[in-house]
């Protein structure tokens, strides 16, 4: 072939001598030979089987300066957009009309929108109707066969009594649910394994917790803050509409004997502050939201698992104010897509009623009559323990 290049170079006349296309320039550019292609070379005697003249500097000469006009009109197109973009700058400060100002005032809108924004994007759950059914009607079987016989039994057998609850019951009871509750999940979602990785994702690597735009942490306390005033809110509206049922049971009756006497408060906060979050956020949000996605809009999932997550408390007097927390939460989770997010936030709401109530009852206030009233008695408990005025008897 090299024969073949050698005789083309001296019998074919000068003028007719092969124009080199580009691509067969740009790999001569870059050290390789020449291929024998049928666009390698355009001279009409030449074949696909002909081989281009072996003239390293002629490829890279020509090459180089086949670059080197590229950049030149690269150069020349940048600076006409920079000059126009600059003259048009200019006329609107000249115009004086104030449109650089409206821009920059539309675009932070617009910024303050993207950030609050939820994807409206569905998960891509895998199963239908019927799995969701019996994903969540097998999860509230267990709970209430471990909760209400299995544990009992094996409670009583171990030597500990039933007549009122402690912070070694709550937690191996907790702990057992937490631990069967997972498993059904597992069990329920693995055979449409491998899941896509939107499903039940958990991420809590520092590296993007405080990333406005899906960082974990950042938002976990931004839901938190929220949900104070909107729950605050929620009951000044149940109490003008004549909605409270401060007679009725609440979330926290069972534990508050526990949080009076200040014994196994690490035992408590354990119990509702880690495993409580972790088992419902993963049931509520990552299993039960993700998969209504599926036959419903986002806003539309994040109502109906707000309700369920409020109606299998069983709580009446908490009812509507768990059905906001709740929807904080499914916020959090649409917002970054990571159940880390609404974990840290039931985590913080759990642990800062607890730890409140036990600092409450510490200074001597009635916190069991303080709890049947309206939600502002407790913040004007506060503000007043805090204020040094004096303490409730």
């Amino acid at each position: 072939m090299l024969a073949a290049s050698a005789v083309s170079q001296v019998f074919l006349p000068r003028a007719r001598r092969p124009r080199f296309s580009s691509r067969v320039l740009t790999e001569r550019s870059a050290g390789v030979p020449c291929r024998a292609v049928p666009l390698a070379c355009r001279h009409k005697f030449s074949s696909p089987l002909s081989l281009c003249p072996p003239s390293s500097q002629l490829c890279s000469s020509l090459t180089s300066k086949a670059l080197t006009q590229r950049r030149i009109r690269r150069v020349a197109v940048r600076a006409g957009t920079d000059e126009k973009s600059e003259a048009g700058l200019d006329d609107g400060k000249r115009d004086g009309l104030g449109k650089d100002d409206k821009a920059e005032g539309t675009s932070f809108i617009e910024r303050v929108g993207s950030a609050l924004a939820v994807s409206m994007e569905p998960w891509p759950v895998p199963w239908g109707w019927l799995n969701i059914v019996a994903g969540m009607g097998l999860w509230l079987l267990t709970f209430l066969l471990v909760g209400g016989i299995a544990m009992p039994l094996v409670l009583l057998k171990a030597g500990y009594s039933l007549d009122t609850l402690t912070p070694a019951v709550l937690f191996y009871s907790q702990a057992v649910q937490t631990v069967t509750g997972l498993g059904i999940m597992y069990a329920t979602c693995i055979r449409f394994g491998p899941l896509p990785e939107e499903l039940f994702r958990f991420d809590i690597s520092l590296k993007r917790a405080f990333n406005l735009k899906d960082g974990w942490l950042i938002w976990a306390l931004i839901s938190y803050i929220v949900a104070l005033p909107a729950v605050e809110v929620v009951g000044q509206v149940i109490s003008a509409l004549g909605l409270d049922a401060t007679k009725e049971a609440g979330t926290i009756d069972q534990i508050l004997p526990m949080l009076t006497s200040g014994d196994g408060i690490g035992m408590v906060l354990a119990a509702t502050s880690v495993l409580a979050p972790l088992l419902e956020e993963v049931v509520f949000r990552g299993f039960l939201m993700a998969s209504l996605t599926r036959v419903m809009n986002v806003p539309a999932a994040i109502g109906v698992s707000s309700v369920a997550f409020s109606l299998l408390h069983a709580a009446p007097r908490d009812a509507i104010q768990l059905a906001c927390v709740g929807a904080v939460l499914g916020y959090s989770y649409a917002r970054t897509r990571n159940l880390a997010t609404p974990m840290v936030v039931h985590s913080l709401w759990n642990s800062g009623v607890v730890i409140l109530l036990v600092v409450l009852s510490s200074l001597g206030v009635d916190v069991e009559t303080l709890l049947k009233g309206e939600t502002a008695d407790i913040i004007n408990a506060v503000l007043e323990l805090l204020s040094g005025q004096g303490s409730h008897a």
